[in-house]
């Protein structure tokens, strides 16, 4: 499926910024990672230049805020996959109500979520780093590596099992492979057109990687029954009322 660029014609996009003291080529940091995405969004010509929170985790990017539109939510997510170095986008952007500015919502702080009581949660995950959506409580990949630093990470590693081709639908698979002072745990991560968001379907193998890491995290943790957000294939088609 072939992908337009949202970004101005002739424009610069935070990735490719080459001058001198700008963001690097490839942002070698989350913070620059999330500094070269709001460099994105203030370089669109239709995204507000306020109302959102970027933040970055292990090349992973957090939409978080109010929009007006479900257009802008769509957009907000395919400018950020855009940018070099990021390797999958959690679009955890709401909806403004009816009547009411996502500016104005933005002020007063909107946008919290209630998390429903769940007995599968490990103690050891923050809850500032779980969303929910239809009743489930769901992990950011963030907070799995965030518990798993604590609990002692020693190492993280990743291997292609399979390059996605026409053959076998354009299906890329990793293999992951955690370590922590209690042991070694793999996942295996898959990512194909059929699986996640339109606007990701140009990084299939940086989402296998992502989702098998987040597998393995999960097992390195005693969470098994807590499945993380970025492994949900179809979030983008969630209801207007679960967004």
């Amino acid at each position: 499926m072939e992908r337009t660029d949202p970004r101005p014609e002739g424009g610069v996009g935070a990735g490719d910024s080459s001058s001198g003291g700008g963001v690097p080529l490839v942002p070698e940091t989350d913070r620059q990672l999330a500094e070269a995405v709001h460099a994105a969004f203030f370089l669109d010509p239709v995204l507000p230049d306020r109302g959102m929170d970027v933040r970055a985790s292990d090349r992973v990017v957090y939409l978080r805020g109010t929009v007006e539109s479900q257009e802008l939510k769509q957009r907000a997510e395919a400018v950020a996959a855009q940018v070099q170095g990021v390797n999958w986008v959690t679009n955890l952007l709401r909806l403004a109500p009816v009547g009411e500015s996502a500016e104005r919502l933005a002020q007063q702080g909107a946008g919290g979520t209630r998390l429903a009581v769940n007995a599968d949660i490990p103690p050891t995950i923050d809850r500032k780093f779980l969303v929910e959506r239809r009743g489930r409580t769901f992990a950011l990949y963030a907070g799995l590596l965030d518990a798993a630093h604590r609990a002692g990470l020693r190492r993280i590693q990743t291997r292609l099992l399979q390059t996605g081709t026409t053959d076998n639908g354009d299906t890329w698979v990793v293999g992951a492979e955690v370590e922590t002072a209690r042991g070694i745990f793999t996942g295996i991560g898959d990512a194909s057109p059929t699986n996640v968001a339109a606007s990701m379907r140009t990084v299939l193998p940086r989402l296998a990687e992502t989702r098998a890491k987040a597998r393995a995290l999960r097992d390195a943790l005693n969470a098994g029954a807590l499945v993380s957000f970025e492994e949900l294939g179809e979030h983008e088609e969630l209801s207007e009322q679960d967004r």
